[in-house]
């Protein structure tokens, strides 16, 4: 079956983004190209022109087709990535009761429609936050899936305050942001964890 393509925007306005057209297990499945720049289609959503971008293990399983039959792929060329940090450029009529343009935000994008390493995302006001003044955009974009899957996980484990915790592999993404979450925010009174040398 053949995929669409992107569909492009009203104005025709374009960008850069590394996407892929075919699966693949090294960098050589990648590219960059000029794709259409995505635009608000929906009163929640916002644009965001992307400043750093994280990628994660899954991104590794995507480009590779492992995910291939749980999320199928929407159109002939895909853009990698789920983690962004950038400055928010627009906004839907109800976006704009929480965010305005100019704030900075971190993201987990939703979805497969575009990826986090391009220019510009758009995503729903329910996948972002406003970035922390004292952290940068790079810091900002390794934070939403590894954190996420930290906070799922905790709370999954029913973690609440004066809890005792074990985190395995303390030193890795998702175990440095459990070991904050679960002493910080759920007050845990006692974490332990393990790390590799």
């Amino acid at each position: 079956m053949v995929k669409p393509s992107i569909p492009a925007n009203a104005d025709g306005t374009t960008m850069k983004a590394v996407c892929f057209t075919s699966f693949g297990k090294t960098s050589d499945a990648l590219s960059v190209q000029t794709i259409p720049k995505p635009c608000i289609e929906l009163p929640t959503e916002v644009l965001i022109k992307v400043h750093a971008c994280a990628l994660n293990p899954i991104d590794k399983l995507r480009l590779a087709g492992d995910l291939a039959l749980l999320k199928p792929e929407q159109y002939d060329v895909s853009v990698l990535g789920y983690d962004i940090a950038g400055t928010v450029e627009k906004v839907g009529d109800d976006a704009s009761k929480s965010y305005s343009v100019g704030d900075e935000v971190y993201v987990r994008l939703d979805g497969m429609k575009y990826g986090a390493m391009a220019e510009y995302v758009v995503c729903a006001t329910t996948e972002m936050a406003k970035k922390p003044s004292n952290i940068s955009f790079s810091e900002a974009a390794s934070i939403p899936l590894a954190g996420l899957t930290a906070l799922q996980a905790l709370r999954r484990g029913n973690v609440k305050e004066g809890s005792k915790v074990f985190i395995p592999g303390g030193a890795g993404g998702v175990g440095s942001l459990a070991i904050q979450i679960a002493k910080k925010m759920l007050k845990a009174s006692h974490v332990c964890t393990t790390a590799s040398p």
